[in-house]
């Protein structure tokens, strides 16, 4: 998965690049994301780089965009994972365990646009994330003395809708991510 998804980032960048086209470099933020999803509550920043071009396919003879990006979510503090005294002890059960997220969240995506009016675009997105995640319980909630229970890595497909709108020199945008939510983009656009 993570290989075809590289390679479908490096495509979006070079086909720009193989026609008259102008390029752009976004940073996005993030906020509000579900409640389900490591970032729950806090907020995520990233950056994308792409192409703006010219295509005989688009209906009216407007542009298209690609592009492809990186991201980071930052979990609550109330979701990162307490202190704990080692693995549970075998007899013990994993009475009251909660999931907590072992450091940050990370995605790689693309972004495919089509202009629907002069300099507004409307914007599809797609991407992989991933994150470590640990089960922690405290069989004796009395004593204070945690256990880790389990460790694993953890990924998810994530999709993205907005709109965003270019012009020389300036593209802003507003979408919606199905893990980091609400996303504001300001960047440059340029030939």
């Amino acid at each position: 998965m993570k290989k075809t998804i590289c390679i479908l980032i490096l495509l979006t960048l070079a086909v720009p690049g193989m026609s008259y086209a102008g390029g752009y470099v976004l940073g996005n933020f993030g906020f509000g994301a579900p409640s389900d999803t490591t970032s729950a509550g806090n907020w995520s920043a990233g950056a994308e780089f792409g192409g703006i071009f010219l295509s005989s396919l688009h209906p009216t003879g407007g542009s298209f965009s690609a592009g492809a990006g990186f991201a980071v979510s930052v979990p609550k503090s109330s979701n990162k994972v307490p202190s704990y005294s080692g693995k549970l002890p075998a007899g013990l059960s994993p009475y009251n365990s909660s999931d907590y997220y072992d450091g940050n969240e990370y995605e790689a995506n693309i972004c495919l646009g089509a202009e629907l009016a002069p300099s507004f675009f409307l914007n599809l997105g797609g991407g992989y994330a991933w994150w470590n995640e640990e089960t922690v319980t405290d069989p004796d909630p009395g004593s204070g003395t945690r256990y880790l229970v389990d460790s694993s890595s953890k990924n998810a497909v994530t999709g993205m809708l907005g709109l965003r709108y270019a012009v020389q020199g300036f593209m802003m945008g507003l979408g919606y991510h199905t893990r980091r939510g609400v996303v504001l983009s300001l960047g440059v656009a340029f030939n």
